[in-house]
């Protein structure tokens, strides 16, 4: 006979009933024919594989960081109102509907991920008290112009794609100063595995990257520009995006010569200014805004593959991770915790 599936290791009445709704949703996805939901197919092929290919462990991270996340504001359930930042397809939103917060608020910069959530909350039949489209500053002034009281605000694996991160909480800040932020992210430097795999898919998409940033360049600026001097200036650049990109295609333009940006070794940055998963050095993080503490803790390996071996080497990691130093820690996790709490 099998053990019950548990999504927590400890046993209090949170963990109680965190395990209960993550045990409750997995038997729904395991359960859901995903053709009957009504999406792109590019957004059923991300929703799949973000919580069919790996359910368990998709819950598991989802429970951690909301466990750790209500803990970390000393409120009971009933005075919790969170904003789940860039939510996408995120089972933390759900399960956070499912435990009793207050109010759940739903954001994602793409108005097809909010129609694709409202179908996953219809199939889990939920509601979020609301659903936000935008970016930070469209986000949070919105919540704030519609009198909504936000303490927490979570988010799992975004804040690697985040052009401007000190921008970002800059964007909390102004309207809820008093709000914890609790982030995730697999863009963790100090695991020489992960920082490796980083390294690896940033070369391996960098063509991608480039020709979307070359045919940005010249579809917009209809610029007659040699093929030399593009790729020379792509080069340059492929660590900016947003208003920096703007900025130097600019400069580009007008002074024909290729100004001098910051160049990191992994990094690179759409057009836009969305980063292929940010690898920042832990210390970065810890001095990105004025008006935060940061604490970076660590998460942890999956335990649930087929490959019987692979569980044992990772529950054995698991277990160092919780004895040791989170600053070693660090180094053995895939990935971390981003904690920042006000200074005021």
């Amino acid at each position: 006979m099998k053990a019950p599936i548990s999504f927590l290791n400890s046993k209090d009445d949170l963990s109680i009933l965190i395990n209960s709704h993550c045990l409750s949703i997995y038997n729904t996805l395991i359960q859901l024919d995903s053709n009957k939901i009504n999406i792109d197919k590019e957004l059923l092929d991300y929703f799949k594989k973000c919580h069919l290919e790996r359910p368990i462990f998709t819950l598991k991270t989802s429970a951690v960081l909301l466990y750790n996340a209500i803990n970390a504001t000393k409120l009971p359930l009933d005075q919790i109102k969170m904003l789940d930042y860039g939510a996408g397809v995120s089972t933390v939103y759900i399960l956070a509907k499912k435990i009793g917060l207050q109010k759940v608020y739903y954001n994602d910069l793409m108005p097809n991920f909010i129609k694709l959530a409202k179908q996953i909350d219809a199939i889990f039949d939920i509601k979020m008290d609301d659903y936000i489209v935008g970016d930070s500053q469209a986000c949070f002034k919105t919540a704030s112009d519609l009198g909504y009281q936000i303490n927490l605000v979570v988010s799992r694996n975004v804040i690697e794609h985040i052009y401007n991160l000190n921008t970002f909480f800059n964007h909390i800040y102004t309207f809820y100063p008093k709000a914890i932020i609790y982030n995730s992210t697999t863009a963790n430097w100090n695991n020489p595995l992960t920082h490796i795999q980083h390294v690896y898919l940033h070369k391996k998409n960098w063509p991608i990257v480039k020709e979307l940033k070359k045919d940005y360049l010249l579809k917009k600026y209809n610029a007659k520009i040699s093929d030399k001097a593009i790729n020379e200036f792509l080069e340059n650049t492929k660590s900016i995006g947003s208003y920096d990109f703007e900025e130097a295609i600019q400069n580009f333009l007008n002074n024909k010569i290729a100004k001098e940006y910051p160049k990191d070794y992994t990094n690179i940055c759409t057009p836009e200014g969305s980063w292929v998963e940010h690898l920042i050095p832990h210390s970065d993080y810890l001095k990105i805004n004025k008006n935060y503490y940061v604490e970076i803790q660590p998460g942890f390996w999956d335990t649930n593959y087929s490959f019987k071996l692979l569980n044992i080497m990772t529950s054995v990691l698991n277990q160092l991770i919780k004895i040791l130093p989170h600053w070693f820690g660090s180094i053995l996790s895939p990935y971390i915790f981003i904690i920042a709490k006000s200074k005021n």
